[in-house]
């Protein structure tokens, strides 16, 4: 996560803000913090009561106190549902291609290949079958 420090003019405190898709926290230090800790604060918030809109607390340590609010994005916005869909982009075509286009076109190199590979393969298992009767006839048993 991109946190946005700032350090408080005429004071040793620091303020952190991270805005995601999660919602917004604010985070209030007298001392400065590492990124792995704003994370692991952030991951211990998220974990919180799931139906709060708004989680404030403050912990206090050794070097000083850490004070934290979490607002909550809500799962479904309403913004989202006021969008309108988008219209249909006309087009200088009057009627609508056919999706096959290309395919179609693909498709006469394939099938002359096919259609030369079976007329080879009818002639080849003549000759093989012709071969064969020639062969039997032979033969005396």
């Amino acid at each position: 996560m991109i946190f946005q420090e700032r350090k408080q003019p005429n004071s040793d405190e620091y303020t952190y803000d991270v805005e995601d898709v999660f919602g917004t926290v604010h985070i209030e230090s007298s001392v400065k913090l590492t990124g792995d800790i704003l994370d692991g604060i952030v991951m211990v918030l998220l974990k919180q009561n799931i139906s709060a809109e708004e989680i404030r607390g403050e912990v206090k340590h050794d070097k000083g106190v850490v004070q934290y609010v979490f607002k909550k994005r809500p799962m479904w916005e309403d913004e989202d549902e006021a969008k309108q869909p988008c219209n249909d982009t006309p087009t200088s075509t009057q009627k609508p291609e056919s999706a096959s286009t290309r395919t179609r076109l693909l498709r006469i190199p394939i099938l002359s290949w096919c259609a030369r590979f079976a007329e080879a393969f009818r002639e080849a298992w003549k000759k093989g079958a012709k071969s064969q009767r020639e062969s039997d006839a032979g033969k005396n048993y």
